[in-house]
């Protein structure tokens, strides 16, 4: 199963980014209001965990949703990228 492929000890703390309070919030309303879609979990050769994702936008939905993924090596985010213009 996929989810088994997430660390135990991987929490919303393990990302050191600089994000304020208020984009998290905001992260979290479009996860709970359903913009997130084709979540996949896959593990790399070299052990890296990769979480990629599609988030629909809020202001313009007829456009294509948003590609986001996230890297875990060792439980700890090694790389982030999202391709809307706030990265």
């Amino acid at each position: 199963m996929a989810g088994d492929l997430v660390p135990d000890d991987f929490t919303l703390s393990s990302f050191y980014f600089d994000f304020s309070q208020k984009s998290q919030s905001k992260g979290l309303i479009y996860f709970k209001e359903g913009y997130v879609h084709n979540i996949s979990v896959a593990k790399n050769a070299e052990g890296t965990i990769i979480i990629a994702a599609r988030c629909y936008r809020s202001m313009r939905k007829g456009e294509s949703p948003h590609r986001m993924s996230i890297d875990l090596k060792d439980s700890v985010v090694a790389d982030a990228y999202c391709s809307c213009t706030a990265g």
